[in-house]
């Protein structure tokens, strides 16, 4: 047994090594399922803050890690040695072969860091590059254009693009003018996110002070989980809890 362990590191090594060593051209999400298996190999649960959700790159490991969560350094071992061999692309238990990649390999080798993954706070500066709806409005942080679209259409208050309403992207941002209306126009306090964050929570965990106290000060049940089982106060940094309770 202590053998077959041994033999297991060395080939999670060997294939580790060899994807690192080597060109190859792995989608985002491949990438990302690479990243959040090695994490859970080496170190265990995830055990970082919760980047902000417009953080796109951060938010985007953070997840791939979390989506291994309570798999033992063995089995997450395993997980990548089978994924690497899956793959196809020089490197198995058995040795390394010689890997030519297609051409559908290089049309679709995006790096993580390239535009496949979204640059969207660069692209939100260009007014005309947002639809004109609650949404648009309220990444713009467009105050007076918000309020008219609230006014004109109260049904679309508690809608959801992307899984955020209008007052996720507003309590992540800060934006305390634009999540006043959209409170006041009924918007719900407790509403999650696809992910099941609430307007708290991601106010907690961007640092977003005078939101998050606004929040509070509207009723918002701060007992509330996130899909860690963790509530808004416990996402955030203790200086920003004890700055929220003074």
């Amino acid at each position: 047994m202590d053998n077959d362990i041994c033999q297991d590191d060395l080939w999670f090594e060997q294939a580790f090594t060899y994807m690192n060593q080597h060109s190859i051209h792995l989608s985002n999400e491949k990438k990302l399922h690479f990243y959040g298996l090695f994490k859970q190999a080496t170190i265990g649960d995830c055990n970082i803050v919760k980047p902000s959700l417009f953080e796109f790159v951060a938010r985007a490991k953070y997840d791939a890690w979390q989506s291994f969560k309570n798999l033992t350094f063995r089995q997450a071992r395993d997980m990548y040695i089978d994924s690497v061999e899956d793959l196809k692309v020089g490197w198995s238990r058995q040795g390394e072969y010689e890997y030519i990649p297609s051409a559908e390999d290089l049309k679709n080798g995006d790096g993580l860091a390239s535009n496949s993954v979204s640059s969207m706070a660069a692209e939100e500066s260009e007014e005309e590059l947002e639809p004109q709806d609650i949404f648009g409005y309220t990444r713009l942080n467009d105050l007076n254009k918000l309020t008219a679209e609230v006014k004109a259409h109260p049904e679309l208050i508690n809608t959801k693009e992307d899984g955020l309403t209008a007052l996720h992207i507003a309590a992540d941002r800060g934006y305390l003018d634009i999540v006043q209306v959209l409170v006041s126009a009924g918007a719900d306090v407790d509403g999650k996110t696809d992910d099941e964050d609430t307007a708290l929570h991601l106010a907690c965990i961007s640092d977003q002070l005078e939101t998050a106290k606004f929040l509070i000060a509207s009723g918002c049940d701060k007992s509330l989980l996130d899909s860690e089982g963790k509530t808004a106060f416990e996402q955030a940094e203790p200086e920003f809890i004890r700055q929220l309770c003074l």
